[in-house]
């Protein structure tokens, strides 16, 4: 839930997966700040969880490593049919996360359920797309808006404060919390 993200102490969001040093740019710091990678994605998702440990020690994903801070939450997601990487056997955890990934993971989070709606409200989402159903099930479960364009924009990066808000409106409209 939402509230794992939260440093009670501080009340501020932990969404914080990086060292910055005197080596990083103001660029650097302001990007990171603003992109989110499927691998961050991954983790804030487990720890929304509860940070439940994955059954196995072994991850599939061939660009992932025991020594990666989030090769936890990529096992577990991977167990949990959350993330499911790519043909070639990589999770591509330095991929800038689009909004298309985003809203997938969290279906897959729900189980995959079929959205009661037929009705396609965004212009940019095709019914071949893979992430059809779940962009139909998180605008029907109202996690997901849209622009005022009538767009999804599922090829946009998902911002850190997108991420946020997806996460709280999933834990408030799926978990009811």
């Amino acid at each position: 839930m939402v509230t794992d993200w939260i440093d009670t102490s501080t009340q501020t969001l932990v969404i914080e997966f990086y060292e910055f040093d005197k080596t990083n740019s103001a660029e650097d710091v302001v990007n990171h700040l603003n992109s989110l990678g499927d691998n961050e994605l991954a983790v804030m998702i487990n720890k929304g969880m509860g940070e439940p440990k994955p059954k196995t020690k072994t991850c599939k994903f061939s660009d992932v490593k025991k020594n990666d801070y989030f090769y936890k939450a990529c096992i577990w997601g991977n167990e949990n049919h959350i993330v499911e990487g790519y043909k070639d056997g990589t999770f591509g955890p330095q991929i800038v996360c689009a909004r298309r990934h985003a809203v997938t993971f969290l279906w897959r989070l729900a189980g995959k359920p079929s959205p009661k709606t037929t009705k396609n409200k965004f212009s940019d989402v095709k019914k071949s797309d893979y992430f059809y159903k779940a962009t139909l099930w998180a605008s029907e479960k109202k996690i997901l808006a849209g622009y005022d364009d009538g767009t999804f924009r599922p090829n946009g990066d998902c911002l850190r404060r997108q991420m946020v808000t997806f996460l709280y409106k999933y834990d408030k409209n799926i978990n009811k919390k």
